[in-house]
């Protein structure tokens, strides 16, 4: 079966999943960022230390480098415009340039080398790292710029900004480096950048000055006068931008230089003078050591609180960093724990609601296959039902859930009821058609006995033929009724005090079928079948042996065979048919064996059906297989609880009692209406005595004599009462003298029990001939008086519908002379198998000679099923 959507429970826990992955998500976002803010602040330390403190060097260094490069640039050449040579202002600004690019490389290089650590690398953010790479690559320009200076090819305004350049890059590594989550810390880390920057505002007026105090015009030309006057501007304007960031501690510092006397104050003085003097003064308005007087006190003061306060903000960031850390501790802890009692009220919902729907189904379960089963079950039983009190309420949590509750308690209740007027309307139409059934069953048999009453006045044998026809005809149409009746679930209602004997259960199923000429009986063991399940044997062989006539060719025989096995009575009956295939088998067993409901039959199975009714009421086992001749072979299984062995359980009748056999009677119904004919007239030729069949005990007697009537009689019910058929015992006294005896067993007469047409003429009775079939004796000749020409028919017509023993050709009367042999009668009396099976031999043929037709001399051919009874699936239709 194809799998249908999702569960229930799965779309309850996608519901309420939702929401809480989308919590976790957010959770571990915040988490992922307050985590990031608490790694970022314990890095801090590692970055101001290894980063930021050789950046400030290398800072120093360079505005050192740029002044003495500036200087080295104004002094190395004379008024004419040529290099000087020797010793003088060019020799010393040589040797300074020299040892501040040896403090530059050595500041640039430990820069580099912590800059490169990877422990280092691995606590830089990346905008942190981005910074430094670039102020590396800026660095990395200063060979060509020094060579540059070296060579006097590079003008002092290029110089000057090629510095500038390095610088400002170093600049932003440390600002990046102060962005911070501390708040205290970056505006600290802020201010410190812009002093850095008014600090090399700063640095660039005293490369001007100094480099205009080495040229030999001692003064400033116009390009450098711009370049000082925008430096001053620019390094007034951040240190009253970075003053305010500062915090007390730090900026007292910076204000006490500013103060009236102090250095910063000094320069900012002197600066006020070269502006006054304006682009075209002939010299500096001060001397060259007043400026570095001024100057030199005022920036190593500025570098030095620089440098402290950069440890200054990379320590404030401790407490935040703590702070973090306990933050991000507790906002995990407290994302984690509202995340499981999340987890736990979803899941508890969750359970609330599939519990609910559990119930629910459970309840709907219970209907279906328990309680509405059980009502209907006790319905049809035609028991009482409580329907409040067999329903179950079942209960709830959720109201919701309970008002649903009520509602399918309401369906319960509804189904109950509908389901109660259904087998009420169900019964009720069971009782219509069971009684129709029983009065067809009724009519048939008032029909029979009409028919019955018309054979024994009739003595016409073309009307017999036609009555008898009709007599078997109607047999059949009782069976039909039975079958119905069966179907219905109730009792056929026939049925016996005493057992019958299984030759005339076998038989009597025979007559009930329409081809009954097709079917070979074979010898039939001697033993009994009870009573109260003799009708419904019968009805199931007649079944069994009706279908396999349908389906099997119409020239062709049916077989029927009944042996003794170790769990019960084993019957066969074995067709020449199509066949079927095997799952048709399979699916026809186990209807056989399978109780179905009478509202789910299938009305062209009805016999399968009637079958397997009749099989489960009796413990009988019936098996569908094919058949060695090709066809299909039914075993059927008749336990041994249902047979009574031997004569104690089969009464013989009367003597000198019997009555004529019908195809009423080969059913084994007994019937009131008929009288007892006595036998006291010995047979007219042409009388039909029985020369062969198995011997049943108590049935007849095989071994005596023809010339006694009696003794050759079938023995049938005498009973007037419907239902019962009882045995009398046969006296055995009036047979003639046992046979002689050969070490204890009869002696073997040749032909003895042949039909006399068969014997050899040595063998014939004295002064007869073999019988010719050509010309019956006893055609024509008049008949006895005592014996009713009907009469004889029907125990002919009867023998032959049933396959009795007494089925066999009309015997002449002087067959008689095999008893009054003197020591042949012993051995005639034997019944042997060779001799049993020659007489069956004739016996068959006897019967299909009494067959032909009297006008064409033809044998009648049956009519062939019509429609696809050839077909082999098609079988109990």
């Amino acid at each position: 079966m194809k799998t249908r959507g999702t569960t229930i429970r799965r779309k309850l826990t996608a519901l309420l999943l939702l929401p809480l992955v989308s919590l976790a998500s957010l959770w571990a976002y915040a988490a992922y960022l307050s985590l990031g803010n608490a790694l970022t602040l314990a890095h801090v330390n590692t970055i101001g230390t290894h980063l930021a403190h050789p950046l400030g060097h290398v800072v120093i260094s360079l505005q050192t480098e740029r002044r003495e490069s500036l200087i080295r640039l104004a002094a190395g050449k004379t008024s004419s415009g040529k290099a000087s040579v020797g010793k003088g202002p060019a020799t010393t600004a040589a040797n300074d340039l020299r040892e501040s690019r040896v403090a530059t490389d050595k500041a640039i290089s430990e820069f580099t080398a912590q800059a490169h650590d990877e422990s280092v690398r691995d606590d830089e953010t990346a905008r942190v790292r981005k910074s430094v790479d670039t102020a590396e690559q800026a660095l990395g320009s200063i060979a060509a710029l020094r060579q540059g200076v070296d060579t006097g090819m590079v003008p002092s305004s290029k110089v000057l900004a090629s510095y500038t350049l390095m610088n400002a890059a170093i600049s932003d590594a440390f600002r990046s480096m102060t962005i911070l989550p501390a708040d205290d810390a970056q505006d600290l880390g802020l201010a410190l950048f812009t002093l850095v920057l008014s600090g090399d505002s700063l640095a660039q007026e005293d490369a001007l000055i100094s480099a205009a105090a080495a040229s030999p015009r001692h003064r400033l030309d116009p390009d450098a006068y711009a370049a000082f006057v925008q430096n001053v501007g620019t390094e007034r304007y951040l240190n009253a931008l970075a003053m305010p960031g500062l915090p007390p501690a730090q900026r007292a510092p910076f204000e006490k230089l500013a103060t009236d006397g102090g250095p910063l104050q000094q320069v900012m003085a002197m600066e006020q003078r070269v502006i006054a003097a304006g682009p075209d003064a002939r010299q500096l308005p001060f001397s060259i050591q007043q400026w570095r007087a001024s100057y030199d006190k005022a920036w190593s003061a500025s570098n030095e609180l620089a440098l402290s306060d950069i440890d200054v903000v990379f320590t404030l960031t401790d407490p935040p960093a703590r702070h973090a850390f306990v933050e991000l501790l507790t906002a995990g802890l407290l994302g984690f724990v509202a995340l499981i009692v999340s987890a736990a009220m979803s899941v508890k919902i969750t359970r609330s609601l599939v519990m609910d729907l559990s119930r629910l189904r459970e309840s709907a379960r219970n209907l279906t296959e328990d309680h509405l089963r059980d009502v209907v079950g006790r319905l049809r039983r035609g028991e009482n039902v409580d329907v409040a009190a067999d329903m179950t309420r079942p209960e709830f949590v959720n109201p919701e859930m309970a008002r649903l509750g009520d509602a399918f308690y309401a369906l319960q209740v509804t189904a109950v009821e509908l389901a109660h007027e259904d087998i009420r309307l169900y019964q009720g139409i069971k009782d219509v058609f069971l009684n129709l059934a029983r009065r067809s069953q009724g009519l048939v048999h008032r029909q029979l006995g009409v028919l019955d009453a018309m054979e024994k006045r009739e003595h016409d044998p073309e009307v017999l033929d036609g009555l008898y026809r009709l007599d078997q005809l109607a047999t059949r149409l009782r069976r039909y009724s039975e079958g119905l009746i069966i179907v219905s679930g109730a009792a056929s209602g026939r049925i016996w005090r005493h057992a019958v004997p299984a030759v005339d259960v076998v038989r009597g199923a025979v007559a009930e079928t329409e081809d009954y000429a097709r079917v070979v009986v074979l010898p039939i063991p001697p033993i009994g079948i009870k009573g109260q399940a003799a009708a419904d044997i019968i009805h199931l062989l007649a079944e069994l042996i009706e279908n396999a006539q349908n389906f099997s060719p119409a020239d062709s025989e049916v077989r029927v065979t009944m042996g003794t096995g170790a769990s019960g009575v084993i019957v066969e009956v074995d067709d020449r048919g199509l066949g079927m295939r095997e799952d048709a088998l399979e699916a026809a067993n186990a209807q056989i064996n399978s109780p179905q409901d009478i509202s789910l039959l299938d009305s062209t199975h009805l016999g399968l059906v009637t079958v397997g009714r009749l099989a489960r009421r009796h413990g009988i086992n019936v098996t569908l297989r094919p058949s060695p001749f090709g066809g299909v072979s039914v075993v059927v299984l008749i336990p041994y609880s249902l047979i009574e062995e031997g004569p104690a359980g089969i009464e013989a009748p009367a003597a000198g009692t019997s009555e004529a056999y019908t195809p009423t009677h080969a059913l084994g119904q007994p019937d009131p209406r008929r009288a007892a004919a006595p036998l006291d007239a010995a047979p007219e030729p042409g009388a039909f005595v029985d020369h062969t069949g198995p011997a049943v005990a108590g049935s007849w007697d095989q071994g005596t004599p023809v010339a006694s009537p009696d003794a050759w009689a079938m023995s049938h019910p005498m009973n007037a009462e419907p239902g019962d058929m009882s045995w009398h015992a046969q006296d055995t006294a009036s047979s003639t003298a046992a046979p002689d005896m050969i070490d204890g067993l009869p002696r073997r007469v040749r032909q003895a029990n042949l039909a006399p047409q068969l014997m050899n003429d040595a063998y014939a009775p004295p002064g007869k001939a073999p019988m010719d079939w050509t010309d019956p004796p006893g055609v024509g000749q008049a008949a006895p008086a005592g014996v009713p020409a009907h009469q004889r028919v029907a125990s002919w017509f009867g023998a032959l519908a049933e396959g009795r023993p007494d089925s066999s050709p009309p015997a002449p009367a002087s067959t008689a002379w095999a008893a009054d042999r003197t020591g042949e009668s012993s051995d005639a009396q034997t019944g042997r198998p060779p001799q049993v099976r020659s007489l069956m031999a004739a016996l068959q043929h006897g019967t299909a000679r009494g067959r032909m037709d009297s006008d064409t001399g033809e044998f009648p051919v049956p009519d062939l099923p019509t429609g696809d009874h050839y077909q082999g699936d098609g079988r109990f239709r």
